[in-house]
């Protein structure tokens, strides 16, 4: 399941891009691995404060 969605993925990227890995899709990878890391951080906060809180 997992692969089948990498390689949608991919061809996603190289149909936007062309087959070279552009800067633009290492822009958009880069900014959604943010959004991505920054929601798990800020859960791992919410989760620490709430056990440290009460």
């Amino acid at each position: 399941m997992l692969e089948q969605n990498k390689d949608r993925y991919y061809e996603i990227i190289n149909r936007g891009d062309g087959v070279y890995f552009g800067r633009k899709t290492f822009m958009r990878l880069y900014i959604v691995f943010c959004i991505c890391f920054g929601i798990i951080l800020l859960e791992v906060v919410y989760g620490l404060l709430k056990l440290f809180g009460t």
